[in-house]
């Protein structure tokens, strides 16, 4: 899955961007070559490294035949106990297999046609109208219990965090234009006191998040909830700043307050829902009690 490649490749371009706001790139300032070095391993060479590394472990571990054979090459397939060419033909090397599965990964999702019971609309990802159960176990006779796991959130986390994205733009504004008006003025905006640094980063996320998000609106095929996962991210990292700016603006006793309501909240959330998530076994009761949603269920 290359869910999170739109992120590698929004990083990238503000990676660029910090480097090369500061005017020509001169190589032969020590410090620049060793920041364009780092940057480049953290965000080219490790993230690579260990996509890679997934697929030899992948490879490593594939000793049987089954159903996902299908999709690899008749030399990979000669390797697997079971399988009718095993045996016959010499294995090929890694390079060969990891490609050819990438280019297969590639054509099965682009040639997806058939709608799936827990697809959802791109639209419906931020406030998680639509999870996946991936899994259901048999029905106890007697209680009429059953274990589950869902792709499920925190609600209170995802709603929480929606928010905070679509406030931040107007939180930005607002602190503009104050910035422009005197200090007395500039008091009323509730990111007055922002610096242009956290002003910038929150701008990036933002930024991030769009682009990482808004690109599903053009994808034909079925998509699911986890193709919202990178977008959540951000929006995490988004409400982590509003938060801390807002709460820079009243007591620290009320800042206290409402830390410790969104501890208690978001851990409660957590608690409630994680038979969801952990295949905890429910009773009926249980269950439909924590379908907030009818598009839950």
């Amino acid at each position: 899955k290359w869910t999170g490649l739109g992120v590698f490749v929004t990083i990238g371009v503000f990676t660029i961007h910090d480097l090369f706001k500061r005017g020509t790139f001169d190589p032969k300032l020590t410090w620049e070559v060793k920041d364009l070095v780092v940057r480049l391993s953290l965000l080219l060479l490790l993230p690579f490294v260990f996509y890679v590394a997934n697929y030899y472990i992948l490879f490593a571990q594939l000793k049987n035949d089954g159903f996902g054979s299908s999709f690899m090459l008749p030399d990979f397939k000669s390797t697997l106990i079971g399988n009718e060419k095993y045996g016959k033909l010499v294995p090929p090397t890694f390079y060969e297999s990891f490609v050819y599965l990438q280019k297969e990964m590639f054509r099965a999702n682009r040639d997806i046609s058939t709608p799936h019971h827990w697809q959802s609309n791109w639209s419906t990802w931020p406030i998680m109208q639509r999870p996946i159960n991936a899994w259901s176990g048999p029905i106890d006779s007697l209680s009429r219990s059953q274990s589950r796991i869902y792709l499920f959130g925190n609600p209170f986390v995802w709603w929480f965090c929606f928010g905070a994205v679509l406030i931040s733009p107007i939180c930005l504004l607002i602190n503009s234009y104050f910035n422009k008006k005197s200090e007395k003025l500039s008091y009323f905006s509730p990111l007055s006191h922002i610096s242009n640094g956290i002003s910038r980063r929150l701008c990036q996320f933002y930024g991030c998040y769009l682009l990482s998000f808004l690109p599903y609106m053009l994808v034909k095929r079925g998509c699911f909830l986890y193709h919202y996962m990178p977008s959540l991210l951000f929006s995490i990292l988004i409400s982590g700043i509003v938060v801390d700016c807002l709460l820079t603006k009243i007591s620290e006793y009320v800042s206290w307050i409402v830390v410790i309501v969104l501890v208690i909240v978001f851990t409660f959330g957590f608690w409630y829902w994680s038979p969801l998530v952990y295949g905890i076994t429910l009773t009926k009761d249980q269950y439909e009690a924590r379908l907030w949603l009818s598009s839950w269920n």
